[in-house]
């Protein structure tokens, strides 16, 4: 008997059941305007903001966009150069991992700036992946950011 069909058929399903994506799909799901995931639930009354960060923080924040739509009203993604996806609701942000870079920098204050200002009624979903830690280096004074490398 060959074994390889089987194989094959094993590595799809692992690859499936860590997909980032389906992760979100499994675990997300709004009903009658109340958003769920896994023993949490938090009724949408206010404005939703999506951020998304790590090699995985776009097909997360995709997944998402799917099931909320119009719902954000705003989000902010910090993926890995070359990891980025479109996205209708929420801006993409490419930079360095695993080696942090002035791009990362800009998207951390981007973050910060998408989640200024909200009240009480509101809902920042947050997806964190690997790589978010390198992704998002937000030094704070007395330390900055080097402008130059050796």
């Amino acid at each position: 008997m060959d074994p390889r069909p089987l194989l094959l058929d094993r590595f799809r399903t692992a690859l499936a059941a860590v997909d980032p994506a389906e992760a979100v799909r499994r675990h997300l799901r709004l009903a009658d305007g109340v958003l769920h995931c896994g023993g949490w639930s938090h009724p949408l009354r206010g404005r939703v903001v999506l951020v998304a960060a790590g090699k995985a923080g776009a097909p997360m924040a995709q997944a998402a966009e799917e099931l909320l739509g119009e719902r954000i009203a705003r989000g902010m993604a910090v993926v890995k150069h070359g990891h980025g996806l479109p996205l209708a609701r929420v801006q993409v942000i490419e930079a360095g991992h695993p080696v942090p870079d002035q791009a990362g920098v800009a998207g951390a204050a981007a973050i910060e700036a998408a989640i200024a200002g909200l009240d009480r009624d509101d809902l920042v979903l947050c997806c964190l992946s690997g790589g978010a830690s390198a992704l998002l280096p937000a030094p704070r004074p007395p330390l900055t950011w080097p402008t130059s490398r050796r």
